[in-house]
């Protein structure tokens, strides 16, 4: 059986402002990482330049997720989907890994006309409320850019596609240096 991936809503919104992922595997041990975007194009090696913290993110800048028991469920961190208001759909990829990254299977690579999630609903007020949005003092107090090592999104080309992981309020600077 090929890696599956399927949203657990198929909208987000204002009221219900989560979204998480189930992801099922053969029952061997694998890890995966999950990629959105708000197109379908951003998921294509040559549009690794049109990619933004707005429009692209990619679990693996946390780390490969492990799958011990053929079923996981993502769940895409608040401070992620926050990234995504104002965009009308959220696109799905996903790549699971059987011995190492080396291994890549791309399982899932949406296309024109594929499922997506809803985000029309989403405006940001209730992600505010529970402080997920960043206020201008968080914004100014990240780390920036000389302290982030580059990350890698397989595409259906052999060909990796270098990243630069987001960093947000629940990673640490122990994460960052391993």
């Amino acid at each position: 059986m090929p890696s599956q991936i399927r949203p657990n809503r198929p909208e987000v919104n204002d009221r219900f402002p989560m979204l998480g992922f189930t992801i099922r595997t053969d029952g061997e041990k694998k890890r995966y990482e999950v990629a959105v975007a708000a197109d379908v194009s951003l998921f294509r090696q040559e549009a690794k330049s049109k990619r933004s913290r707005s429009n692209f993110y990619s679990s693996r800048a946390c780390g490969l997720q492990p799958i011990s028991s053929g079923e996981a469920v993502y769940v895409l961190p608040a401070e992620v989907l926050a990234r995504f208001v104002g965009q009308g759909k959220l696109y799905y990829a996903l790549v699971t890994y059987a011995n190492g990254p080396s291994n890549a299977e791309i399982s899932t690579l949406p296309a024109e006309g594929s499922p997506y999630v809803n985000l029309s609903g989403l405006t940001g007020r209730s992600l505010k409320r529970v402080r997920v949005l960043p206020t201008r003092q968080d914004a100014s107090n990240s780390y920036g850019r000389a302290r982030m090592r580059p990350r890698v999104w397989h595409t259906v080309s052999s060909k990796p596609v270098l990243l630069m992981p987001m960093i947000g309020p629940l990673q640490t600077a122990t994460r960052l240096s391993s």
